[in-house]
């Protein structure tokens, strides 16, 4: 069985825009490894590894 919670956040202002900055960092982590791996797919016609992902994630970061 499977049970399930809803729960609804009342942040205070302080913690809203930290959950908004979150939100837009996960966005821009998703959309450009989104975009690398559907370039290297059109290039080479198979997928990039998760690893290779990771590696040049790290790599923009820094």
């Amino acid at each position: 069985m499977i049970l399930a919670k809803k729960v609804r956040l009342i942040p205070t202002p302080e913690q809203e825009k930290v959950l908004r900055n979150h939100a837009g960092a996960a966005r821009f982590a998703y959309n450009y490894c989104k975009r690398m791996s559907d370039r290297y797919y059109k290039l080479f016609g198979k997928s990039v590894s998760q690893l290779a992902l990771q590696k040049r994630f790290t790599k923009i970061k820094k």
